[in-house]
């Protein structure tokens, strides 16, 4: 008997070719708040695949021993998780965001430096930029470039000169960072139709979530799965 992540894989076989739409879970701000180790589990329980925002100094500074524990405990489930990079610090001012006030040298030495943190002490392989904020200006597009950075989450502004693959449209989990509306997210998904081709992103913030969130993901995630689309995974 095929098991729940068994189903999954074979269900990404028989999507290739079809008009099936397909998801990207996106979780943001990987190990803020107390919640994100239940959240793991409970997607490792449902084999839910997940893309997973990690932020560069809560995994150098004093947040780092908490991110490292979590890491630890889901290593053997790893494989089941994709990780983007989020930003160097979540700076959201406008005056100061390194991707949206920074120049290209600014933006390329900060991707530089922080991919290789998270490839030399984490094992991360991280292929895929959804800034802080959905932050970006005239020079971001060639910094991802040159990092080899091949997928691009959410950009807000000309992305002439990207090499890579852009994913623009999104359906909101949550009204809030951490706070879900089911319904809400239910009435948009079924307004899709069901022969769409469309790649959509689903962004959340499960690190803040109490037990009736995580319900309501896993209620999201049936809808979506009942509706016949498959995930993808940002590797």
């Amino acid at each position: 008997m095929l098991n729940k992540m068994s189903m999954y894989l074979l269900l990404m076989l028989v999507s290739v070719g079809s008009q099936a739409g397909t998801i990207i879970l996106k979780a943001d701000d990987f190990s803020r708040g107390g919640s994100w180790y239940t959240f793991l589990q409970t997607a490792v329980k449902e084999a839910v695949p997940v893309n997973i925002g990690v932020i560069s100094d809560d995994l150098r500074g004093s947040g780092s021993p908490k991110a490292k524990d979590i890491l630890n405990k889901m290593q053997p489930y790893l494989n089941q998780f994709a990780f983007f990079y989020h930003g160097k610090n979540h700076n959201c001012d406008k005056a100061s965001s390194i991707f949206l006030a920074g120049d290209l040298t600014l933006q390329n030495n900060t991707l530089r430096a922080d991919l290789n943190l998270l490839n030399t002490q984490y094992q991360l392989d991280i292929r895929a930029f959804g800034a802080p904020c959905n932050h970006a200006n005239e020079h971001t597009a060639t910094a991802l470039n040159q990092n080899k950075l091949g997928i691009w989450l959410l950009p807000y502004v000309d992305v002439t000169g990207y090499e890579g693959d852009v994913f623009t449209r999104r359906l909101n989990l949550e009204i809030s960072p951490g706070k879900t509306d089911l319904q809400a997210f239910l009435n948009n998904l079924n307004d899709i139709p069901d022969t769409s081709d469309a790649t959509i992103i689903v962004q959340f913030h499960p690190g803040l979530w109490k037990a009736s969130d995580l319900e309501n993901f896993l209620k999201a995630t049936s809808a979506i799965e009942n509706k016949g689309w498959t995930y993808r995974l940002l590797k």
